[in-house]
């Protein structure tokens, strides 16, 4: 995780990322918000939204699934875990073509 946000610091200028809404779910947390920077050779901003569910013990994170689509998914993802705690992390819908 670490090297993909320094590399895209190393892309953007003032990469950043604002959080706009948190949902807390038992020991799980859902956050709404999005990647915010301009690229240093182009000078195009971006403003790319995402949803991060984390799962969280003794104040530290011990699961995290990021990119999902949107906040339903994220609240979707997290009562199947709390329905199934064995499921598996979030399975992103099959885009045709």
């Amino acid at each position: 995780m670490w090297e993909h946000l320094t590399t895209a610091s190393d892309i953007f200028e003032d990469f950043r990322r604002e959080n706009d809404e948190y949902v807390e779910m038992g020991e799980w947390l859902v956050v709404v918000g999005r990647w915010l920077g301009t690229g240093k050779g182009s000078g195009a901003p971006i403003d790319q939204r995402t949803v991060n569910a984390m799962r969280i013990r003794d104040d530290k994170i011990v699961e995290w699934v990021w990119g999902l689509p949107d906040r339903e998914a994220g609240i979707d993802h997290v009562r199947r875990r709390l329905d199934n705690p064995r499921a598996q992390a979030y399975d992103p819908p099959t885009v045709p073509g």
